[in-house]
């Protein structure tokens, strides 16, 4: 059960967790929310243009020629400064193809950023790529690289083993429930002189066997597409999750996966140096930033919850309020040895409705 300290922590935690949003281009409600939550909102971080990421490329779909579509990027970053914003950028693919190690890939980043930076501070790049991490490091001694939560980073020995390259790391999803292992990373990284970071509404399944073969193919959307276009028929690019989800039996998995309800936030925020919303190819970007800025959310957690999947598929309704009391302090606990428990199918059964 959670400890003394810990709960004593988290009643008096009243910090503003930073909080980092994904850019989304053209969506008018960004900026509105962005100020809205100043102060509490730092960061809106993003993929450049038509580069390869685990969402997919972005920038190559909207009709409009590369340099109009550039310029409308380079306004609205400068509207975004205009907000008191900085920005992370997301060299997060996690696979760059021939290109992964190429001194043209390198210098594509490095104009980029210099581009980037001439219209928004950059506070931190961030990569799972060690080549990249290694590039920016020796290109700029300065920038803050940080690791990407694709490099499911979950221990203090991996940790150790990327000290030299980067400043900060976003824990791996598999992780964001194990309170005792975040409190082992946090002290290590106080001790290295290192940053923290989680994301919190990431709602892919619990070690996933299909997460890295799912990450190559958003990295390479772009070749698939082109692919369809050659062969004449559609590759099926269903995600295996989708499909395992797909039967009702196994539908009590999402509970059991990677992610943490806004009210749960207080039990782990003194831990992290911001936390990275899931945002970037989601409809509900208010509804996200507004449940995890104020810490609680009446609706439907399905709302505000990203993944691969959909879950308004699976459930009409996964009603937030309705987990019991004791969702956090078992969960946080209970050593994932789900197939001899059956406390999420429990859960499950009074949580959702038609």
């Amino acid at each position: 059960m959670l400890g003394l300290i810990d709960k004593v922590l988290s009643l008096f935690d009243n910090r503003k967790l930073a909080c980092e949003v994904g850019y989304q281009m053209g969506n008018a409600e960004l900026l509105p929310v962005l100020r809205k939550y100043a102060g509490h909102v730092t960061d809106v971080y993003f993929t450049l243009p038509g580069d390869p990421s685990y969402y997919g490329a972005w920038g190559m779909k909207g009709g409009l020629e590369w340099k109009e579509l550039f310029a409308n990027f380079l306004k609205e970053l400068d509207e975004i400064r205009g907000v008191g914003i900085s920005a992370i950028v997301c060299a997060d693919a996690s696979c760059f193809g021939a290109n992964f190690a190429s001194e043209q890939l390198m210098a594509h980043l490095a104009e980029m950023l210099r581009i980037v930076s001439e219209h928004i501070r950059i506070r931190a790049v961030t990569t799972s790529s060690f080549p990249v991490a290694e590039c920016l490091r020796h290109m700029n001694s300065n920038l803050k690289i940080r690791a990407s939560e694709g490099m499911r980073l979950m221990s203090v020995r991996q940790l150790n083993f990327t000290r030299n390259l980067f400043n900060g790391y976003y824990i791996g999803y598999e992780a964001v429930r194990d309170v005792e292992e975040i409190k082992r990373m946090r002290k290590w990284c106080d001790e290295n002189s290192k940053t923290l970071h989680v994301v919190p509404n990431n709602a892919c399944l619990y070690h996933c066997p299909y997460y890295l073969y799912h990450g190559n193919v958003q990295s390479h959307l772009q070749d698939f597409m082109l692919a369809e276009k050659e062969v004449g028929t559609p590759l099926d690019k269903t995600a295996p999750c989708e499909r395992l989800l797909a039967k009702p039996e196994n539908r009590a998995k999402i509970l059991q996966g990677m992610w943490l309800r806004p009210e749960d936030m207080k039990h782990v925020s003194y831990f992290f140096d911001s936390m990275r919303l899931a945002t970037r190819t989601s409809g509900n970007l208010p509804d996200i930033v507004s449940a995890y800025c104020d810490g609680r959310w009446d609706g439907n957690l399905c709302d505000i919850l990203e993944s691969m999947h959909d879950h308004s598929t699976l459930f009409p309704m996964l009603h937030n309020n309705r987990f019991p009391k004791d969702w956090f302090d078992h969960t946080a606990h209970c050593g994932h040895h789900c197939e001899t428990c059956h406390y999420c199918e429990d859960v499950l059964q009074k949580v959702v409705s038609d």
